[in-house]
């Protein structure tokens, strides 16, 4: 979906479904090929990424036996939303960085404070590197905490 902002900006909203979960092929924490690809494509066509949203699990979660199953939770869904200036013709490109967890889980939270720590000097040397910090992009539900097993990822851009 395609909506028009103020001074000129057209944002786009795209939802990519995690189908990889049944199949059992997803690392929790991290973002799937698909949703790169499409970071990656969107912004060759002049799109800038804003933001990477992952829904509550809600009543569209997996339940029960498949969750038992498949060990962790896994986002059912990701929303990307771009944005794009009119007046601007400026492309940019992005890295990801995928972060495992060193600590342990406890139950279905995970105490990630440590892990934060440690990427702090890794984040200051990618900015020296003309690399901009996007976001962090790590799967949280309200009730249940960080519900990430493995890892987290991070997102940097700069302009081409």
């Amino acid at each position: 979906m395609i909506s028009w902002g103020e001074e000129g900006r057209i944002y786009k909203f795209v939802e990519i479904k995690n189908t990889l979960i049944l199949s059992r092929k997803v690392q929790s924490g991290f973002l799937y090929d698909q949703v790169k690809e499409t970071i990656e494509s969107e912004a060759n066509h002049g799109w800038r990424l804003t933001q990477v949203i992952i829904p509550n699990k809600g009543k569209h979660s997996i339940s029960g036996k498949k969750r038992l199953r498949l060990g962790a939770f896994f986002p059912w869904c990701y929303q990307l939303i771009f944005e794009k200036d009119e007046k601007e013709n400026v492309l940019y490109e992005y890295k990801f960085y995928r972060v495992p967890l060193e600590t342990k889980a406890q139950g279905s939270n995970v105490d990630c404070k440590d892990d934060f720590y440690m990427v702090k000097d890794f984040l200051l040397s990618m900015t020296d590197n003309d690399w901009k910090f996007k976001q962090i992009v790590i799967p949280f539900d309200e009730k249940k905490g960080i519900y990430c097993t493995l890892g987290y990822e991070v997102i940097f851009e700069r302009k081409k």
